[in-house]
Order: structure tokens, then sequence, then C-alpha cells
């Protein structure tokens, strides 16, 4: 018998009806997700574009800009939103971000908590540039320019554009203003720089991305940009969910009308002072072109343009909800070569009473590291002495070997914390906004708490529980430090 023939009206009708079903499913899901943002809460002027354009309009950097012109021009959009949040924000209560009574206290206490700030010490070694991640701000960064400050190195805390003054000013700025910001920041801190004294560039995040995509265009177009001496990455934002490619298609129905939530992943109540809790898609969009860019300027890379690739000092948190922990390896370690680099790993509190109720212990990236024969990179593992200790070790493995050599520290684990968090690893527990609290009657928001029935709360769970400052940022400031002292020459480093 012959095969049944399929008439070709029959398979027209049949394509239709698989054509009507794919577009419902569609619908449906576009329909189901419209209904989600729309019980969001309502935007508010915080989160609208053309306020943001109105009152805080980022500088355009053209090739006469420098630094003075962009921190000139910080001082007056600081100075406008000021001017705004004293206007509308009168009815807000005291904890809210843009309160004028909060806005006013940040501001006087933290007066370069959003904003760029240069510290030139009177003996320097070197330069470093420090870049904050996406919808933060300068904040994040101190505590390592602090340091290395005090260390002997000219440091510039570079506010990125959009960030530190309205979340609606992330719906505008693109990753090339951002990159274009980065190469100002380092032209400004390679004038001065003296014969043999490094360059050192530090980013959080996104400004890690930065600062990578920053050195692949140093050695590849050999314009003239100085090429970095050193890279510290900070929960490096190498590669970001594929799933970010279609923001701008949720981005373009946002600009229906009635349709402008979509336009947010997030609205969320702003009582951080340094960082959006409402993020915008638009901002999403950016940072995966950012990182396409990068992942095509890396596979440009030849042997020659690798070897003069800088060393390299990561860290990463096992657990890491905003970026994959393991795209740090494979979009980026494993592609250097002889590159020197390191990786160091903040593993999750393995006493055997905290283990039980982890759902996500971070065991595949570990197990697979430390199956591999051929690691191109050192490994250090920060984690406990032991299933029943608090107290911490450090492993390494160095680069082609085998055996693990540990160091103890006088470093444990805080009390009902299972782990670091990407927001977590550049702040130090005595931070004043993310740390302990220190029983005087003020509440850190690295310890903020609510109870009450679940649904209730307007703010996510996830949120507030999220760790949020680093127990171990003694060791991470003293490797910096190290790493730093490694590639300044002793006749600098020597005052």
């Amino acid at each position: 018998m012959g095969r049944p023939v399929i008439s070709r009206t029959a398979l027209i009708k049949w394509l239709a009806r698989i054509a009507w079903g794919i577009t419902g499913v569609v619908l449906t899901g576009l329909y189901l997700y419209y209904l989600q943002s729309q019980s969001r809460p309502d935007l508010q002027f915080w989160h609208r574009e053309d306020v943001a354009r109105a009152v805080v309009p980022e500088l355009s950097l053209k090739a006469n800009v420098d630094l003075s012109d962009y921190m000139a021009h910080e001082k007056l959009i600081f100075t406008r939103l000021d001017q705004k949040v004293a206007l509308e924000g009168n009815g807000l209560p005291n904890w809210h971000r843009y309160s004028d009574v909060a806005h006013a206290i940040y501001r006087a206490a933290w007066p370069d908590g959003n904003r760029t700030s240069l510290q030139t010490p009177h003996d320097k070694h070197g330069a470093v540039l420090l870049v904050h991640g996406l919808s933060d701000s300068t904040n994040s960064m101190q505590p390592i320019a602090h340091s290395l400050s005090r260390h002997g190195y000219q440091t510039l805390n570079l506010r990125m554009p959009g960030h530190g003054t309205l979340p609606g000013a992330l719906q505008s700025v693109t990753w090339r203003q951002f990159r274009n910001a980065y190469r100002l920041g380092v032209a400004a801190l390679t004038e001065e720089l003296e014969p043999g004294q490094p360059l050192i560039l530090v980013g959080y995040s996104n400004g890690a991305t930065l600062a990578v995509n920053y050195t692949l265009n140093a050695i590849l177009k050999q314009d003239g940009q100085r090429i970095p001496d050193l890279l510290v990455l900070i929960s490096p934002a190498m590669r970001v969910s594929p799933v970010a490619a279609y923001a701008r298609i949720q981005r373009w129905i946002s600009e229906l009308p009635g349709m402008e939530k979509l336009g947010w992943t997030d609205v969320v109540a702003e009582f951080d002072p340094f960082k959006y809790n409402s993020f915008p898609v638009y901002a999403g969009e950016q940072i995966y072109r950012l990182t396409a860019r990068l992942e095509k300027n890396l596979s440009r890379l030849g042997d020659e343009q690798l070897q003069r690739f800088p060393p390299v000092l990561a860290f990463q948190s096992v657990l890491d909800a905003t970026i994959a922990p393991a795209s740090v390896i494979d979009g980026l370690l494993d592609r250097l070569g002889g590159t020197p680099a390191e990786l160091v790993l903040f593993d999750i509190n393995r006493q055997s009473n905290m283990l039980p109720l982890l759902a996500d212990r971070g065991d595949p990236l570990l197990d697979s590291l430390k199956a591999r024969q051929d690691i191109g990179f050192d490994l250090t593992i920060v984690s406990n002495e032991g299933t029943s200790s608090g107290q911490v070790a450090a492993r390494t493995r160095r680069r082609g070997e085998n055996s693990w050599n540990e160091q103890g520290t006088d470093m444990h684990w805080p009390r009902n914390v299972y782990s670091l968090s990407h927001m977590a690893l550049p702040f130090d527990a005595n931070d004043p906004i993310y740390g302990l609290n220190k029983g005087d009657g003020l509440m850190r928001l690295g310890e903020l708490w609510f109870k009450g029935e679940r649904g209730g709360l307007g703010v996510p769970l996830g949120l507030l529980a999220r760790q949020r400052f680093n127990p171990f940022f003694a060791y991470l400031e003293q490797r910096v430090l190290e790493a730093a002292d490694a590639v300044t020459p002793a006749a600098v480093n020597t005052p």
C-alpha cells in the first residue's frame, strides 16, 4: 500500500491551525504578563524618562570633554536633583530615597555617595579607576577606593551616566555612553602617571564588563589607549541571560499608551539611597549589547594579543542570582591563554546545620572545577574549615598543579548567614548603610527585616533577605592591595 496522500488544502488547514495555536499561546502569555505588570505600583516622577531628561540630563561625551567638564556637569545635575526632590518629595515617608528629608540627610552625610570622586595621595604609586555596576552608584566602590588611596594609589571612583540620580535616567543612556565615560576616566588618570607607575582597573559587576571591554579595545585597536597593568573584577558580569536579547520587544510594547509599566522589570519602593530598586527593561538591553560586544572582541584575540593582556584577579560568590557564577570562567578566564589570572570563589556556609535548608549549594560549579585537570588560572576557594565549624580557610590550587594549599584565617561566618550574594562582595560588615547593626538605634539595610503575613508586604522578601555585606571583606581588600603591589615596581612603591 502506498503512503496516504495529504492534499494541499488539508496541509494548509493544519498549518493554519498550528499558526493560530502558536499565536494564541503568545497572546495569552503577553496578556498574563500585562496583567502581572499592571499589578505593580504606579510609576512616579523618579521613573519618568522625560523628568530625567529635563532634570538630570547627561553630558554629551565628545572628544574635547575631559574629567573636569564631566564633574562640573555632574555637580549641576545633582543641584537640579536637590531642587526637584525638595519640590516634589515632601509627601513621601522619611525612609524614602526621594523624600526631601531623607535626601537632604544622605546628601549631607555622604556627599560623594552617588557622585564621582578623585583622591590623590601625596606619594602616588600609580592610578586606579574604579567603576560600579548597573543601577548602582560610586558608593559601592568607596571602601576599595579608600583602601587603595591609603596605600598610595590615586583613585578615580567614576559615576557612570544615568546612575546615582533617578531610575528613569537609565531609560535613555546607552552602553556607548558608559564606554565613552570609561575612556574619559582612563585618559584623566594616564595623563598624570609617571614612568613606571601602573594603571589598575577595578570593576564591580557591569563595571567589570567595562574594564575588560576597555582592555580588549586598547589591545585590538592599538590607537594609543593605555593598556592597564592589572584588572580586578568583583562579581563580574561577563555574560547575561539570553532572554535580555528580547528586551527591546518588551520596550517597544511599553511605548504604547497605558503599557508604560511593561518598560520596567521591577518597580519597588526606593528605600536604598545608593542603588535603584526599580529597574527598566532598557537598561537590561544595554548590558546585553555590551556583553555581546565583549564576546565579539574576545573572539578576535590572537596569541600575540593575548600576551599583552594584563593579569586578572576576579572575585565571585558561588551563589549569585544576578550573573551566573560560571560566566567569569567560560566567558573570560578560560580564554586568556597564558595570562596570569586568579579566581577567588566565596563558598556557601557549609556548617552541617545549615545545609539541609539550602536548595542551591553551588556544588555543580565547585565539583566541575575540582574535577578539572587543566585549569589555566589559579583558583582559591574561601570556605569553612569543616562542616562543624564556622571558621573560614582559604584553599588555593595553583595553575598546572593538582594539590591544594590551605591557609587558615581569623574569619568566620556570621550567625544566620548562609552565603554571600552578587551585591555583597564590595561592602564591609561595618558599612553604615549595608553592614551589621551597631545597637545605636539605626537600622542598616543589611539587616532590614519585617514580619507579617506572606503577600502583604509590597517589597519582595527576596530583596530584604539578600546578603548586603561581605564578612570576608578584609581578605578581599588584602588580596587587592597585594595584587596592586605586585604590578608596581619596587622603586615606585617606595616613598
